[in-house]
């Protein structure tokens, strides 16, 4: 899951004048109420990279207040509509949202805020479509969560485990294809956050390979791959491209298993609970269980 920023100017377009279901003021009192609010934005130039699941906030721009006035997630990719502008033939980039809290104006999450404690982010951008690179997608989760008053647990320290973790628990399967999305990422963007605050620069290169990110420092290469879990993190479920991948590297893989991460009675992600264990990443070290079979029918069957 990605997290991205939407703009909105009410000088260039009167959300507040929309009187439909999509319009602002249902999306503040529907969200008020602990529904989603359903609707759609303009994504600016970006025409790909989004994707159903997809974080996004909405950060509103001219004149004051200014700040983070909105959340929720994509529902669609983006698709061409006619531009809000009402000019004939012209189109806007488009996706469709799902809030879950709008706020009204003199709630927003200011901009300076925004500025003082999340940096590395041009927070005045000339448009929508902004992906939010780790850490700033998590700090601006924090940050949002205690603005909202969603934070309800005390934050878990994170510890150093090596070799050897005792216990039978396994990583439960989240059915819930969002929250089991926002448990994988937030467990990466811990793990991630772990080895930059180390001085490694890292990549997120979970699309087509068997690990989901690479830090390097110096001539030093480690192979990053996260789990997430709501159990206690003693055992967690591997692929075998993982396995494969992890034996053919020995000492250059890691892994971090966050445990105890926790959903709030409204089904949102508590950003503030996790307990990071950074293990060396053997799987022959361990106990490695087979869980899971395949099977094709014979050639000519």
């Amino acid at each position: 899951m990605s997290t991205f920023l939407v703009t909105w100017n009410p000088e260039v377009f009167d959300w507040d004048s929309v009187r439909n279901s999509r319009g602002r003021a249902a999306a503040i009192r529907q969200t008020a109420a602990g529904k989603r609010s359903q609707g759609g934005w303009s994504t600016g130039v970006r025409k790909y990279g989004i994707s159903p699941q997809d974080r996004v906030f909405m950060l509103r721009q001219g004149p004051e207040p200014r700040g983070i006035v909105a959340s929720g997630w994509f529902t669609s990719l983006v698709y061409p509509v006619p531009h809000f502008n009402g000019i004939r033939g012209k189109v806007a980039n488009h996706a469709e949202i799902s809030w879950d809290v709008v706020l009204r104006d003199r709630d927003v999450l200011p901009l300076e805020l925004l500025k003082s404690k999340i940096k590395g982010v041009g927070w005045e951008p000339a448009g929508g479509g902004v992906l939010l690179k780790p850490p700033a997608d998590v700090d601006l989760e924090r940050l949002w969560a205690a603005h909202t008053g969603r934070t309800v647990t005390k934050v878990t320290k994170g510890t150093k485990v090596t070799k050897g973790t005792k216990g039978t628990k396994v990583t439960r399967w989240q059915a819930d294809a969002i929250k089991r999305k926002l448990v994988e990422d937030y467990a990466q963007a811990l793990l991630e956050k772990h080895f930059r605050q180390k001085r490694w620069q890292v990549n997120d290169t979970r699309r087509g390979n068997p690990f989901d990110a690479m830090a390097t420092k110096g001539k030093q290469t480690r192979y990053l791959e996260a789990k997430g879990t709501e159990t206690d993190g003693a055992s967690v479920l591997v692929t075998s491209g993982e396995v494969k991948f992890a034996r053919a590297h020995p000492g250059e893989c890691v892994m971090g298993i966050v445990s105890g991460i926790l959903f709030q009675p409204d089904g949102a992600l508590d950003l503030i609970s996790g307990n990071l264990a950074i293990h060396d990443w053997d799987p022959d070290s361990g106990v490695l269980k087979p869980t899971v079979y395949t099977w094709a029918p014979p050639p000519g069957a």
